[in-house]
Protein backbone atom coordinates (compact mmCIF):
# COMPACT_ATOMS: atom_id res chain seq x y z
CA UNK A 1 0.00 0.00 0.00
CA UNK A 2 1.39 3.52 -0.99
CA UNK A 3 0.20 6.56 0.74
CA UNK A 4 -0.14 10.12 -1.47
CA UNK A 5 1.92 13.12 -0.07
CA UNK A 6 0.54 15.22 2.78
CA UNK A 7 1.53 18.61 3.62
CA UNK A 8 1.68 17.47 7.09
CA UNK A 9 4.73 15.56 6.25
CA UNK A 10 6.16 19.32 6.03
CA UNK A 11 5.57 20.27 9.27
CA UNK A 12 7.80 20.34 11.90
CA UNK A 13 5.17 20.28 14.63
CA UNK A 14 2.66 18.04 13.20
CA UNK A 15 5.31 15.45 12.66
CA UNK A 16 6.59 16.27 16.39
CA UNK A 17 2.51 15.81 17.53
CA UNK A 18 1.85 12.37 15.60
CA UNK A 19 5.55 10.97 17.10
CA UNK A 20 4.36 11.53 20.25
CA UNK A 21 1.16 9.99 19.60
CA UNK A 22 3.03 6.61 18.34
CA UNK A 23 5.76 7.20 21.29
CA UNK A 24 2.83 6.96 24.02
CA UNK A 25 1.55 3.56 22.09
CA UNK A 26 5.22 1.82 22.00
CA UNK A 27 5.98 3.11 25.97
CA UNK A 28 2.21 0.95 26.47
CA UNK A 29 3.30 -1.84 24.37
CA UNK A 30 7.15 -1.99 25.88
CA UNK A 31 5.29 -1.73 29.43
CA UNK A 32 2.52 -5.24 28.68
CA UNK A 33 5.91 -6.88 27.39
CA UNK A 34 7.82 -6.27 30.36
CA UNK A 35 4.88 -6.94 33.55
CA UNK A 36 4.12 -10.27 31.25
CA UNK A 37 8.13 -10.76 30.90
CA UNK A 38 8.20 -10.52 34.77
CA UNK A 39 5.60 -13.50 35.07
CA UNK A 40 6.81 -15.39 32.57
CA UNK A 41 3.89 -15.17 30.12
CA UNK A 42 5.57 -15.96 26.22
CA UNK A 43 2.94 -12.73 25.07
CA UNK A 44 5.41 -10.79 26.29
CA UNK A 45 7.25 -11.53 23.04
CA UNK A 46 4.14 -10.43 20.69
CA UNK A 47 4.05 -7.24 22.71
CA UNK A 48 7.81 -7.16 21.60
CA UNK A 49 7.18 -7.46 18.41
CA UNK A 50 4.26 -4.82 18.38
CA UNK A 51 6.68 -2.46 19.84
CA UNK A 52 9.35 -2.63 17.43
CA UNK A 53 6.69 -3.03 14.40
CA UNK A 54 5.58 0.23 15.50
CA UNK A 55 9.11 1.71 15.88
CA UNK A 56 9.97 1.27 13.35
CA UNK A 57 7.38 1.83 10.60
CA UNK A 58 5.90 5.30 12.29
CA UNK A 59 9.47 6.49 13.90
CA UNK A 60 12.14 5.34 11.24
CA UNK A 61 15.57 4.65 12.01
CA UNK A 62 17.86 7.11 12.50
CA UNK A 63 20.72 5.29 12.14
CA UNK A 64 19.60 3.52 8.10
CA UNK A 65 17.95 5.15 5.43
CA UNK A 66 14.73 3.47 6.86
CA UNK A 67 12.11 6.29 6.64
CA UNK A 68 8.98 6.05 9.11
CA UNK A 69 5.55 7.51 8.58
CA UNK A 70 6.51 10.25 11.25
CA UNK A 71 9.56 10.25 10.61
CA UNK A 72 11.99 13.52 12.53
CA UNK A 73 13.73 13.73 9.05
CA UNK A 74 10.47 14.01 6.39
CA UNK A 75 10.58 18.08 6.72
CA UNK A 76 14.15 18.04 5.27
CA UNK A 77 13.53 15.63 2.95
CA UNK A 78 10.51 17.46 1.45
CA UNK A 79 12.65 20.76 1.09
CA UNK A 80 15.25 19.23 -0.54
CA UNK A 81 13.26 17.55 -3.05
CA UNK A 82 11.33 20.77 -3.68
CA UNK A 83 14.81 22.57 -4.07
CA UNK A 84 16.42 20.01 -6.02
CA UNK A 85 13.15 20.57 -8.82
CA UNK A 86 11.23 23.31 -9.54
CA UNK A 87 7.59 23.09 -8.16
CA UNK A 88 5.07 23.60 -10.58
CA UNK A 89 2.53 25.70 -8.35
CA UNK A 90 5.48 27.76 -6.94
CA UNK A 91 6.22 28.77 -10.55
CA UNK A 92 3.37 29.48 -11.31
CA UNK A 93 2.62 31.85 -7.90
CA UNK A 94 5.78 33.30 -9.12
CA UNK A 95 5.19 33.90 -12.63
CA UNK A 96 2.12 35.43 -11.23
CA UNK A 97 3.07 37.78 -8.70
CA UNK A 98 5.44 38.90 -11.57
CA UNK A 99 3.19 39.86 -13.84
CA UNK A 100 1.13 41.52 -11.15
CA UNK A 101 4.41 44.00 -10.71
CA UNK A 102 4.46 43.99 -14.48
CA UNK A 103 0.76 45.26 -14.83
CA UNK A 104 1.46 48.26 -11.71
CA UNK A 105 4.13 49.69 -13.35
CA UNK A 106 1.93 50.49 -16.63
CA UNK A 107 1.97 53.76 -17.17
CA UNK A 108 -1.22 55.25 -19.21
CA UNK A 109 -4.60 57.33 -18.83
CA UNK A 110 -6.02 56.89 -14.99
CA UNK A 111 -8.95 54.97 -15.72
CA UNK A 112 -6.63 52.43 -17.72
CA UNK A 113 -4.06 52.86 -14.78
CA UNK A 114 -7.50 51.53 -12.66
CA UNK A 115 -8.14 48.66 -14.63
CA UNK A 116 -3.95 47.48 -14.14
CA UNK A 117 -4.06 47.83 -10.90
CA UNK A 118 -7.65 45.51 -10.72
CA UNK A 119 -6.05 43.10 -12.89
CA UNK A 120 -2.78 43.12 -10.59
CA UNK A 121 -4.88 42.08 -7.82
CA UNK A 122 -6.32 39.35 -8.88
CA UNK A 123 -2.95 38.16 -10.18
CA UNK A 124 -1.97 38.52 -6.85
CA UNK A 125 -4.50 36.69 -4.94
CA UNK A 126 -4.13 33.62 -7.68
CA UNK A 127 -0.43 33.83 -6.61
CA UNK A 128 -1.61 33.49 -3.29
CA UNK A 129 -3.94 30.07 -3.67
CA UNK A 130 -0.76 28.67 -5.66
CA UNK A 131 1.70 29.22 -2.91
CA UNK A 132 -0.32 27.33 -0.82
CA UNK A 133 -1.85 24.66 -3.17
CA UNK A 134 -1.14 21.04 -2.31
CA UNK A 135 0.35 18.97 -5.36
CA UNK A 136 -2.62 16.65 -7.12
CA UNK A 137 -2.26 14.12 -9.43
CA UNK A 138 -2.88 15.69 -12.92
CA UNK A 139 -1.88 18.93 -14.06
CA UNK A 140 -5.02 20.58 -12.38
CA UNK A 141 -5.25 24.26 -11.86
CA UNK A 142 -6.73 25.43 -8.35
CA UNK A 143 -10.04 26.52 -8.60
CA UNK A 144 -10.02 29.38 -6.68
CA UNK A 145 -6.54 30.40 -8.78
CA UNK A 146 -8.58 29.83 -12.09
CA UNK A 147 -11.11 31.88 -11.33
CA UNK A 148 -9.10 34.91 -10.58
CA UNK A 149 -6.95 34.68 -13.66
CA UNK A 150 -10.36 34.41 -15.71
CA UNK A 151 -11.24 37.72 -14.17
CA UNK A 152 -7.65 39.15 -14.86
CA UNK A 153 -8.52 38.04 -18.69
CA UNK A 154 -11.90 39.44 -19.38
CA UNK A 155 -10.52 42.72 -17.32
CA UNK A 156 -7.52 42.89 -20.25
CA UNK A 157 -10.48 41.80 -22.86
CA UNK A 158 -12.86 44.78 -22.22
CA UNK A 159 -9.75 47.21 -22.01
CA UNK A 160 -7.92 46.91 -24.66
CA UNK A 161 -5.99 50.26 -23.48
CA UNK A 162 -3.99 47.66 -20.96
CA UNK A 163 -2.22 46.10 -23.93
CA UNK A 164 -2.65 42.87 -22.45
CA UNK A 165 -3.52 40.63 -25.25
CA UNK A 166 -6.09 37.85 -24.88
CA UNK A 167 -5.31 35.10 -22.65
CA UNK A 168 -2.03 36.61 -21.09
CA UNK A 169 -2.69 34.44 -18.27
CA UNK A 170 -1.16 31.45 -19.83
CA UNK A 171 1.78 32.74 -18.82
CA UNK A 172 0.75 32.05 -15.29
CA UNK A 173 -0.68 28.60 -15.38
CA UNK A 174 1.52 26.67 -18.36
CA UNK A 175 4.09 25.18 -15.36
CA UNK A 176 0.99 23.44 -14.26
CA UNK A 177 -0.58 22.47 -17.18
CA UNK A 178 2.13 22.09 -19.70
CA UNK A 179 0.03 24.41 -21.99
CA UNK A 180 2.17 25.36 -25.63
CA UNK A 181 2.98 29.21 -24.72
CA UNK A 182 0.39 31.98 -26.64
CA UNK A 183 2.20 33.27 -29.97
CA UNK A 184 0.39 36.57 -31.98
CA UNK A 185 -1.19 35.88 -35.44
CA UNK A 186 0.59 36.95 -38.66
CA UNK A 187 0.14 40.79 -39.05
CA UNK A 188 1.28 40.15 -43.03
CA UNK A 189 2.09 43.81 -42.74
CA UNK A 190 2.40 45.82 -46.55
CA UNK A 191 5.39 47.83 -46.28
CA UNK A 192 8.97 45.45 -46.10
CA UNK A 193 10.19 47.22 -43.07
CA UNK A 194 7.36 46.25 -41.04
CA UNK A 195 8.02 42.35 -42.20
CA UNK A 196 11.34 42.81 -41.09
CA UNK A 197 10.07 44.17 -38.05
CA UNK A 198 7.73 41.65 -37.27
CA UNK A 199 9.79 38.61 -38.27
CA UNK A 200 12.56 39.99 -35.47
CA UNK A 201 9.99 39.89 -32.95
CA UNK A 202 8.82 36.47 -33.87
CA UNK A 203 12.36 35.29 -33.20
CA UNK A 204 12.81 37.25 -29.80
CA UNK A 205 9.75 36.22 -28.24
CA UNK A 206 10.03 32.46 -29.69
CA UNK A 207 13.70 32.05 -27.81
CA UNK A 208 12.36 33.52 -25.13
CA UNK A 209 9.70 30.72 -24.91
CA UNK A 210 12.68 28.25 -25.02
CA UNK A 211 14.73 30.18 -22.69
CA UNK A 212 13.32 27.51 -20.10
CA UNK A 213 16.24 28.46 -17.30
CA UNK A 214 15.66 32.29 -17.11
CA UNK A 215 12.01 31.51 -16.80
CA UNK A 216 12.73 28.65 -13.54
CA UNK A 217 15.39 30.68 -12.14
CA UNK A 218 14.05 34.50 -12.39
CA UNK A 219 10.34 34.46 -13.76
CA UNK A 220 10.35 38.43 -12.99
CA UNK A 221 13.32 39.25 -15.63
CA UNK A 222 12.36 36.47 -18.30
CA UNK A 223 8.35 38.00 -18.16
CA UNK A 224 9.48 41.34 -18.25
CA UNK A 225 11.17 40.61 -21.64
CA UNK A 226 8.58 38.66 -22.61
CA UNK A 227 6.14 41.04 -22.72
CA UNK A 228 8.27 43.87 -23.97
CA UNK A 229 8.44 41.75 -26.97
CA UNK A 230 4.33 42.03 -26.78
CA UNK A 231 4.30 45.40 -26.27
CA UNK A 232 6.35 45.98 -29.16
CA UNK A 233 4.49 43.86 -30.89
CA UNK A 234 0.94 45.50 -30.12
CA UNK A 235 2.79 48.79 -31.35
CA UNK A 236 3.08 47.42 -34.48
CA UNK A 237 -0.14 45.55 -35.26
CA UNK A 238 -1.28 49.17 -35.21
CA UNK A 239 1.00 50.34 -37.19
CA UNK A 240 -0.14 47.98 -39.84
CA UNK A 241 -3.56 48.33 -39.47
CA UNK A 242 -3.44 52.31 -40.08
CA UNK A 243 -1.49 51.00 -43.34
CA UNK A 244 -3.92 49.04 -44.47
CA UNK A 245 -6.68 51.77 -43.99
CA UNK A 246 -4.12 54.24 -45.82
CA UNK A 247 -3.45 52.07 -48.73
CA UNK A 248 -6.97 50.61 -48.64
CA UNK A 249 -9.61 53.58 -47.53
CA UNK A 250 -13.00 53.62 -47.59
CA UNK A 251 -14.62 54.76 -50.21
Amino acid sequence: MTHPPSRYDQDPEAIAWARAKVHAEIERAEQSAADLFAVGDPEADRWTFLARHLRRWFLGDTTSAVMGRFDERLPALHTAADNASPHPYRAAADRARALAAIARQRVTDPETMRTLDDIARHLSAAADVFTTHQATAGPDLPPMAKAELQIADALADDHPSTRLFSEFTLYVTQPVTGRRLPFPDPLRPIADSRTARERELHYRLEQLHNDTKTATDNAAAWLTDVFTVWDDWKTLADEVTDEYKSAYPHP
